[in-house]
Parts: structure tokens; sequence; C-alpha cells
């Protein structure tokens, strides 16, 4: 449940600080709570390695693979020093393509044989 929550709120934390971008306002809130949005992520991953069964760990390893690239273009933007292929619309996609991922991976997770809470009913 934590690495869940915790990549909810480190999606939603890049969703704001590429809003923030587009506004004529002090970005500092959103880029603070991005930052602490990865870190807490980067802590909950760590602990979920060496407490959840590798099957499982497959379901969400890419996802936080993913989130880096996805992380560094925002902060390029925000540094005003972006890359070829560097704007809010391709971080808005690489956005909505993890959501997908982590629905997909928390729908696995929920019918893993052995994982607390599963019902594979659903």
């Amino acid at each position: 449940m934590a690495l869940d929550a915790s990549a909810r709120q480190y999606l939603a934390a890049l969703t704001d600080q590429v809003h923030a971008l587009g506004r004529d306002e002090e970005p500092r809130l959103a880029r603070q709570r991005l930052t602490r949005a990865r870190d807490q992520y980067r802590d909950v991953y760590a602990e979920a390695r060496m407490r959840l069964p590798e099957r499982v760990l497959d379901l969400v390893a890419g996802l936080g693979h993913d989130l880096g690239p996805v992380y560094g273009m925002v902060r390029r933007l925000d540094d005003g020093v972006p890359r070829a292929g560097d704007s809010p619309e391709a971080v808005r996609e690489s956005i909505d393509e993890l959501w997908g991922r982590l629905r997909r991976a928390r729908r696995g997770i929920r019918t893993e044989p052995g994982v607390h809470g599963a019902d594979p009913g659903r």
C-alpha cells in the first residue's frame, strides 16, 4: 500500500510541477513537494525491495525506473535548460502513461497469490 501511495504522490507532484511551469507564479512550493515525493518514493521502494516477493516487485520495477527520466525532464524545464524533446506536453504524455502502468501494476499485485488483501475475484 505504501508503495502505491508514494507512487501516486510522486506522479501528482510531477503533474503539479508541470502546471506550475505554465503559471506566472513562484514554483518553489511545487518544487519542494516534488522533491519530498521523490525522496519518499525512493525510501518506500527501497523498503519494498527488502519485503516484497520478486514476482510482485517485477510488476512495479519498471515504473520506478521510468519515473527518473520524467523527473529529469521536469527539472530541466523548470531550470530553463530543456533538451531536444523536452516539453510540458511530453511530460504530460509520460505521466499519463505512468498512471496507466501504476493502475495495471496495482491490479496485478491485488491478484498475486500470497499478497495480503489480494482478491483474485476482482
